[in-house]
């Protein structure tokens, strides 16, 4: 999960050390939840079973789901607005999607599915709106399922070895992370109450 971590964290300025912090809390306190439900064997690691079971029992009910999924949507959120604005810009949206390896051209129309009321930004609300539905939802033409580019993209599995993120040039230089975050996949259904 450092790992991740990390490569979330390269959107933020150099000076933040605030969002840095708190996506690498966010990410551990993540960690120790899927560990102390679904590490069943007790080594310290996860099974794709172990991780899919306890993401969708533990994780994504609602009394984890705001310590474990927001806290870090609100980290990376603060993270990326690299002006301090309170919202992200396409710019800021597309710079942090390419430190995950999506693409402009698939970033940025997602962008504007998530900015919700037109106005060319992406607010606080419709950032958390956004993960809720990604995490969440089961309507693939939810908003929120776009925050990665379409469903059908991310689904495909990708091929070969991980592959070291590229910078965006609004970000701190490159120190060598490499992203495994692998394919998306629907977890779990909602959970009640949320």
């Amino acid at each position: 999960m450092q790992a991740t971590a990390n490569v979330f964290a390269q959107v933020a300025r150099d000076e933040d050390h605030v969002s840095v912090t708190a996506i690498h809390e966010a990410f551990e306190q993540w960690w120790q939840l899927l560990l102390q439900h679904a590490d069943t064997d007790g080594d310290g690691r996860l099974s794709h079973a172990e991780f899919t079971t306890a993401m969708a029992d533990k994780v994504t009910a609602p009394e984890h789901f705001e310590s474990a999924v927001m806290a870090i949507a609100d980290a990376v959120m603060a993270a990326a607005d690299t002006d301090v604005d309170g919202v992200l810009s396409l710019a800021e949206y597309v710079c942090l999607y390419e430190a995950l390896g999506v693409p402009a051209q698939t970033s940025a129309p997602a962008f504007a599915r998530l900015d919700l009321n037109g106005d060319g930004v992406i607010s606080y609300q419709e950032y958390r709106a956004a993960i809720v539905e990604f995490c969440l939802s089961t309507d693939p033409d939810a908003p929120g399922n776009y925050l990665l580019g379409p469903l059908s993209l991310a689904a495909e599995p990708r091929a070969g070895p991980a592959r070291p993120v590229k910078r965006h040039p609004c970000t701190r230089p490159a120190e060598g992370v490499i992203c495994a975050l692998g394919r998306v996949t629907r977890l779990a259904p909602p959970p009640r109450g949320l």
